[in-house]
């Protein structure tokens, strides 16, 4: 058996860019986390500590985004690792961060990078 912790639609204003006046003049961004365990048994299931906490995972996911980065690649990377670093019963973590209305001379909603670390 395997339970998912996701939280879907986190929304930053942050500094991160290839080009020097994205990271001066920011965007909008937009983070997925999810996070895959090993449930407690269930007479424990009604105990936080027996969960993540997803208070964790977003104070992970607002640190990071705080910082600023050049590549989407390393947002990804960065939060899933300090995501399955947060609690030893994570196994497997999925994060997509996608940057809204990317500089790229014409109509685009977002561009986006998903990473699974197991």
């Amino acid at each position: 058996m395997q339970g998912r912790i996701s939280l879907v639609g986190m929304e930053f204003y942050a500094y991160h860019g290839f080009y020097e006046s994205e990271r001066s003049s920011g965007n909008y961004f937009e983070v997925d986390a999810h996070a895959d365990l090993n449930p407690s048994t269930p007479e424990d299931s009604d105990k936080l500590s027996n969960t993540v906490n997803y208070e964790v995972m977003y104070a992970i996911v607002h640190r990071v985004m705080q910082e600023s980065h050049q590549l989407l690649e390393t947002l990804c990377q960065l939060i899933a690792t300090e995501i399955k670093q947060s609690d030893s019963r994570i196994i497997c973590v999925v994060v997509t961060v996608k940057k809204k209305q990317p500089p790229l001379g014409g109509k685009v909603a977002y561009s986006a990078y998903t990473l699974t670390l197991e």
